[in-house]
């Protein structure tokens, strides 16, 4: 009888102990591959969020106001004030507009700060900077340093153009921003403000997510250590692999705490920014469905031995088949399937328990990745949008430009390009407001988006020029359609809190031909139609090489 037991009871249990080892095994894998998703996560929200920074300072660059005071300090009389007005429009409209700014700096093209919102800086030489030589080239982000007074920072550098980008250079905008920006990054401040209705969640109680410079210190908050010095050195395998070999690790170590962990880390570049995101669990946390895995299978295992054969059997089907559903659920999670649901196990014992956590962290997951595409997309279209009016930006109107001057080029189709420009709008700026100059800028946008077809694309190029690209479009008909485009502005009165305006437009318009080599050539010849416009006395359209009309 002895022996018929055990000869039924130790398949049994042999089952039930293959089956917990695949189980842990597969937990483990499971546990691991959802860090490293957490670390994949942040790892393309940073990558966002330092995008955001070069978006924001290339913005600032591009401000019209900056770029004329900047011009005018080259007049000895009106020097002074304009560097007065400047730093007073960096502190009133620059900062304010993000609080992760610590100050403004507009560096000379000899790389003298000029003006700051932080007057202390003014008169500093900057040239020894790899911001102030790289940022007269291109939008640049600095690497993190420490900061006397408060967290790390790091600067974003852009040049600014006297017009645009084909001129060289007049000076470098740096925005210093503060790196206790990335602690509300990586709390979930980001999707949140991005408009998303809750915070990512944490990874259990003892998970947590921090950045490490290339000097091994945190530059980010500890969950469980003060680190409001930042000087909270990092010395762990991932650390250590990250800054020497710049290599990405998933496994287990012991952490900044010496308590073992479970683990992912990535190595965050751009520029001259360097940084490893960490992401860590404590391993009794991670870990613990295996323990209580393993607790059941002992117990289990024991009553199998003191139970009949059939109590046995029944038993080993119902630990067996439910880890088997388990064990598949997590190998399909583990393969990136964040739908993968756990079905047919239920109950209130460890498994079911574990089933239910299972399938809530995968639903969690899934929303997570959801949002993230969705921030991911609005994140996309800011980079391509102008800010104030909406339209394309300049950077974006450009690419467009360049792919359809190849396509007109190899299918021998026409394509017209019109610049528009607002007469006067300094004018406008200095006798209403930049309030008012603000308003007129989208109420244009507004009116051109109106009076043209759908087969135009249409931009903001930079301050107050437009420009429009009319794929198969013939020069006459670009004719008639600039001419519509004045007549819209000259019947039409700018209105806003009481204040009224007339503002005219100045047209020029060009066409491919098979002489301009590319598309900068096509730009050179519709602004020399633009200058034209201006030249004969504003409000009328240009075309190349003709004569202008202010049409009828």
């Amino acid at each position: 009888m002895i022996i018929s037991l055990l000869i039924s009871i130790i398949p049994a249990g042999m089952i039930g102990i293959i089956g917990y080892s695949e189980a842990k095994g597969a937990l483990e894998r499971s546990t691991l591959a959802g860090l490293n998703a957490v670390s994949e996560f942040r790892e393309g929200e940073l990558f966002l969020f330092l995008n955001s920074f070069k978006i924001v300072t290339r913005n600032y660059a591009s401000d019209g106001y900056i770029r004329d005071q900047l011009l005018m300090t080259a007049d000895a009389r009106t020097r002074i004030s304009s560097l007065t007005r400047l730093n007073k429009h960096l502190i009133y409209n620059k900062v304010p507009l993000d609080n992760s700014i610590l100050y403004i700096d507009v560096l000379s093209h000899e790389g003298i700060v000029i003006a700051s919102s932080d007057e202390s800086k003014i008169g500093v030489s900057k040239k020894e900077k790899r911001y102030y030589t790289q940022g007269l080239q291109r939008t640049f982000i600095s690497d993190i340093h420490a900061h006397k007074n408060g967290p790390p920072e790091l600067e974003v550098a852009s040049p600014i153009y006297p017009n645009g980008m084909n001129e060289n250079p007049i000076g470098v905008l740096v925005v210093h921003f503060s790196a206790e920006a990335f602690n509300n990054l990586l709390r979930g401040q980001l999707i949140v403000d991005l408009g998303a209705k809750s915070q990512i969640r944490g990874i259990g109680k003892t998970g947590e997510t921090y950045l490490v410079d290339r000097n091994s210190r945190m530059i980010t908050d500890s969950l469980f250590l003060d680190n409001s010095d930042h000087e909270l050195q990092v010395n762990t395998y991932p650390v250590e692999i990250g800054i020497s070999e710049q290599q990405e690790v998933t496994g287990l170590w012991d952490d900044y705490r010496g308590v073992p962990v479970a683990g992912s880390s990535m190595v965050i570049t751009m520029d001259d920014f360097f940084c490893i995101l960490i992401s860590e669990q404590d391993q009794d946390e991670a870990f613990q469905p295996i323990t209580q895995l393993r607790d059941r299978a002992i117990t289990l295992s024991v009553a199998m031995f003191l139970c009949v054969i059939v109590i046995a059997l029944a038993t080993a089907r119902t630990i067996f088949t439910p880890l088997n559903k388990l064990m598949r659920g997590i190998e399909t999670i583990g393969e990136g399937d964040l739908s993968s649901q756990v079905t047919g196990v239920n109950g209130n014992h460890e498994i079911g328990t574990l089933a239910q956590a299972f399938n809530r962290m995968c639903q969690s997951l899934g929303r997570t990745q959801a949002s993230l595409e969705e921030k991911n997309r609005k994140l996309e279209e800011l980079s391509t949008r102008d800010g104030l009016t909406g339209l394309y930006n300049h950077r974006y109107l450009k690419e467009k430009l360049e792919y359809e001057f190849n396509r007109a080029q190899r299918y021998k189709t026409p394509l017209c390009v019109m610049m528009l420009d607002l007469d006067h709008f300094k004018r406008v700026n200095d006798t209403y407001g930049h309030l008012f100059g603000d308003y007129v800028l989208k109420e244009s946008a507004k009116l051109l988006t109106q009076g043209l077809r759908k087969t135009d694309i249409i931009g903001r190029y930079g301050g107050e020029e437009f420009m429009v690209i009319s794929p198969n479009t013939p020069l006459d008909n670009a004719e008639f359609l600039a001419h519509k485009l004045r007549k819209l502005f000259d019947n039409h009165t700018f209105t806003n809190d009481e204040i009224s305006s007339n503002v005219t437009i100045s047209i020029g318009a060009a066409k491919y031909y098979e002489s301009i080599e590319d598309y900068n050539g096509l730009i050179n010849v519709t602004d020399r139609a633009l200058y034209s416009a201006k030249q004969a006395g504003r409000n009328r359209v240009c075309l190349d090489g003709m004569p202008c009309e202010t049409g009828s």
